[in-house]
């Protein structure tokens, strides 16, 4: 026969401490024996028709036709209320949605008015370049004209011209994109 031994008799008693302090010094209370509710708060009451009828069928439901009359009445509301909310909701948020395209927009066409007057301007410089271009080779060939023929005033037409060539070649365009 196998005998049972105690844990104190196995592993000697000096080894497992006896606590001071159990926790049960039988001074604790009893809970209040209530149980809390938490009500259920309804997503729809701030609206006051939504109210009304909650009212309404819970003070006189015999008047809507009993309980299935009231809960369909009730539940009908609700559902009206719901959607009223859900409808506003998504109406806020496209009206930001809205507004920040707006602003989009706006930003947009700003960068295409500036475009299209670079658009505009580069047109100008372009005939400007090509009309220097045209103007300084014809000076510069009646200046060698003026100084085979030993007249006056050869140098100054030919500079002239050489100035609207080195213009028209190395004018540089508009200001860049910002």
């Amino acid at each position: 026969m196998i005998e049972l031994l105690e844990p104190t008799e196995i592993l000697g008693q000096a080894e497992i401490p006896v606590p001071e302090e159990t926790g049960s010094s039988g001074t604790q209370l009893t809970g209040a024996g209530e149980i809390i509710s938490i009500a259920k708060e309804s997503p729809l009451e701030g609206l006051p028709i939504v109210q009304a009828v909650e009212g309404l069928v819970a003070a006189r439901s015999r008047c809507f036709g009993g309980e299935v009359g009231t809960s369909l009445l009730s539940g009908s509301f609700a559902q009206l209320s719901y959607d009223l909310q859900t409808t506003r909701r998504e109406l806020n948020n496209t009206r930001e949605e809205l507004k920040r395209t707006n602003g989009e927009m706006s930003d947009y066409k700003i960068r295409v008015a500036v475009l299209q007057e670079r658009v505009i301007a580069y047109f100008r410089e372009r005939l400007l370049k090509n009309l220097s271009i045209t103007i300084g080779t014809t000076l510069v060939v009646i200046g060698m004209g003026l100084y085979r023929n030993n007249l006056k005033y050869d140098y100054i037409v030919g500079g002239l011209g050489a100035l609207l060539l080195i213009f028209g070649w190395f004018s540089k365009p508009g200001e860049a994109e910002k």
